[in-house]
């Protein structure tokens, strides 16, 4: 019997989601953080051997392949500090991390972030999630909305997973109000914990002969679940489904 072994991939990952925001201003740096991302040969990001690479294009109101990010701590480290002018509210940047194998750069993996700037006045907010990666559907799913509003705001989770309902499948509340007074600024978190097997089942595929009694439940592609802010706000958190 003849036995193959082939190396894993590279896995490339950006803290906090797949689009994000942050308001304008030199004083207001937003971290790109890319360092969970890990060589699955290794099998942790502490004992992987990495380079990482960072790219930036403007995407929105129009394309441009000039950043309109300034850029501190150079292109080369696994975290990324960036801040954006008043003049660049509401430009939406595309960051691009490119994570390789440092011993061999064929082995390489990207990851990609939409980031805009937003009007200093307007809330801010992050996602993350329990999952970093992929979500088993039997798991239960936390995610973490971060909001950081100097203005009273509502807020309201979605999910574009067809027949996926939230509020029936959600433990904690999908919606929500922010109160801010005296002129001060709040922070707040927004948790949505959803159930074991939330997702309906896309697909369904039995597994081999020898191993059946294993139903195995895969997804037909990723989905997001987004909080919308309002005043205008927000961010999206694409979910690979295992």
């Amino acid at each position: 019997m003849t036995v193959f072994v082939s190396q894993g991939p590279i896995i490339a990952l950006i803290a906090g989601g797949t689009t994000a925001g942050f308001q304008a201003g030199s004083v207001n740096k937003m971290v790109l953080d890319a360092s969970s991302s890990y060589d699955q040969d290794a099998g942790s990001a502490a004992a992987s051997n990495l380079a990482f690479s960072w790219s930036c294009i403007q995407t929105a109101p129009i394309f441009s392949s000039n950043c309109p990010l300034t850029i501190y701590n150079g292109l080369t480290t696994n975290k990324l500090q960036v801040t954006g002018t008043n003049l660049a509210s509401n430009v939406v940047s595309q960051v691009t991390v490119t994570v390789s194998d440092a011993a061999d750069p064929t082995r390489v993996s990207t990851a990609v972030i939409l980031v805009t700037i937003i009007p200093a006045a307007a809330p801010v907010v992050q996602i993350f999630s329990s999952f970093p990666n992929a979500v088993p559907v039997k798991n239960v799913l936390v995610v973490a909305g971060l909001i950081s509003t100097t203005t009273s705001a509502t807020y309201a989770w979605s999910s574009d997973y067809p027949g996926l309902d939230l509020s029936s499948s959600s433990v904690t509340p999908a919606s929500g109000s922010i109160t801010v007074g005296g002129g001060g600024s709040k922070m707040q978190t927004a948790y949505l914990v959803l159930k074991e097997m939330f997702f309906p089942l896309a697909a369904q595929s039995l597994s081999p002969w020898w191993q059946r009694r294993k139903l195995v439940v895969r997804t037909q592609q990723p989905q997001s679940l987004s909080l919308l802010l309002a005043p205008l706000s927000l961010v999206s958190l694409q979910l690979l489904l295992t």
